[in-house]
């Protein structure tokens, strides 16, 4: 259920501090940690493949805003790497990944 709420969030809202805010009560609201709500982004992206790596990208600025933590920040790492994938060169795809989460 929260990965289908999570999947429509990234479709549908556009990035704001609202919409920060309003995700990061959800995850309040299921009591989760910041491992376990990285866990679920990730696994998020996993499931959604290449063919949704603008939602990814969404999902990690959201995650990389509401997770506070060195470790929890860290375990949004695969879905960098995910997104880093889809460019034919890595110094492009850092440079991309960089500019489009800040």
């Amino acid at each position: 259920m929260l990965k289908r709420y999570l999947q429509l969030y990234a479709k549908k809202r556009t990035v704001s501090p609202q919409a920060i805010s309003s995700l990061s009560y959800v995850f309040s609201l299921f009591k989760l940690s910041e491992e376990k709500t990285a866990q679920i982004l990730v696994s998020l992206c996993r499931d959604m493949g290449d063919e949704k790596i603008s939602s990814a990208g969404k999902l990690l600025f959201f995650g990389s805003r509401i997770l506070k933590s060195a470790e929890g920040k860290k375990a949004l790492e695969p879905i960098r790497e995910m997104i880093k994938s889809t460019y034919r060169e890595a110094s492009v795809a850092d440079t991309m990944i960089e500019t489009s989460q800040q």
